[in-house]
């Protein structure tokens, strides 16, 4: 900010953020914050599904992980610290269950505390948010919620990031949903959004890419997350979907 030199950073935790809005500078330096997939993606799919309602009561976000992402050490430890989390109502994080279905497919998610649930209250502040994730290998899924209940998870997290071993030959394939309930001409109806990514590092790679533009002609100054700078329109999104 010192040298007006703008950011794009892809950190996923809401307490950095805030820590940067309070060293924002008068010269308005663009800084994005939160700019992934999820967190980043996720809200601007929310406020596009959102066009189709009038009122928003209530959003759930999902995502879908592959056991075999190229994430490294970091990027695993920072998703179980996440998963370990307790739920704002004081519950233990990754044991409550949300069937999300994608295709012909039912996938079951497992609730989690994110901090861009604080950046989905500032977009729609009469909505509840809830988040919820899993890996796409059962087996993984209860051996991550046994180490959070034996509270092995999130103090080893790191220890145990570091047995996950990414094989470039198999999928690394994820799906973000996206569904927001609430009224549409009077009436109660869902709108929803769902993405498939081939990897999550390479959809957020591709968010950063389409918000490049967007910060070099600074369209808007400032400390600021993706949702406030860009729509679906401005990001590849059409790059992101599976093959």
């Amino acid at each position: 900010m010192k040298v007006n030199v703008p950011t794009i950073d892809v950190n996923a935790f809401n307490t950095f953020a805030e820590r940067v809005k309070e060293l924002d500078n008068q010269q308005g330096t663009t800084n994005v914050m939160m700019a992934g997939l999820l967190p980043g993606l996720s809200v601007i799919l929310a406020i596009e599904a959102a066009k189709e309602l009038s009122i928003v009561d209530e959003v759930h976000v999902g995502f879908l992980q592959s056991a075999n992402a190229l994430a490294g050490a970091q990027g695993a430890a920072d998703m179980l610290e996440i998963a370990s989390s307790k739920l704002p109502n004081g519950h233990r994080g990754f044991k409550e269950k949300r069937v999300f279905t994608n295709g012909r497919k039912s996938l079951t998610l497992r609730k989690i505390n994110h901090s861009e649930q604080a950046v989905m209250k500032n977009v729609f502040n009469k909505a509840t948010s809830h988040y919820w994730t899993s890996w796409d290998i059962a087996p993984f899924n209860k051996l991550v919620s046994t180490l959070i209940a034996l509270r092995a998870l999130p103090k080893y997290r790191h220890l145990f990031a570091r047995f996950a071993k990414h094989r470039p030959d198999q999928s690394e394939e994820a799906t973000l949903f996206v569904e927001l309930t609430g009224l549409r001409n009077q009436k109660r109806t869902k709108s929803e959004r769902q993405l498939t990514v081939t990897s999550d590092y390479e959809a957020t790679s591709l968010v950063v890419t389409g918000l490049i533009p967007l910060v070099l002609i600074n369209k808007v100054n400032g400390v600021v997350e993706p949702w406030q700078m860009a729509t679906v329109q401005d990001l590849p999104v059409q790059k992101m979907k599976a093959k």
